[in-house]
């Protein structure tokens, strides 16, 4: 699974549209969206924020979540 499957997929688990998760993640809707379609810059604050949001480590916010090397 890539990260912005894992993040898609937490968000509709929690029922959550983009807006809410932008808000509760300190983001911009635009970002947040970017990040699920893959076509915004990833950073550790960006994820923490989303981790954050999901009320969740930043470890289980990335479980499943497979890296290219």
């Amino acid at each position: 699974m890539t990260l912005s499957q894992r993040i898609k997929q937490l968000r509709n688990q929690r029922k959550i549209d983009l807006l809410e998760l932008a808000q509760r993640s300190e983001l911009d809707e635009t970002i947040v969206s970017g990040l699920e379609t893959n076509r915004a810059s990833v950073t550790v604050e960006l994820l923490v924020k989303i981790a954050k949001a999901f009320q969740m480590s930043l470890r289980q916010l990335l479980e499943g979540v497979e890296f290219n090397s």
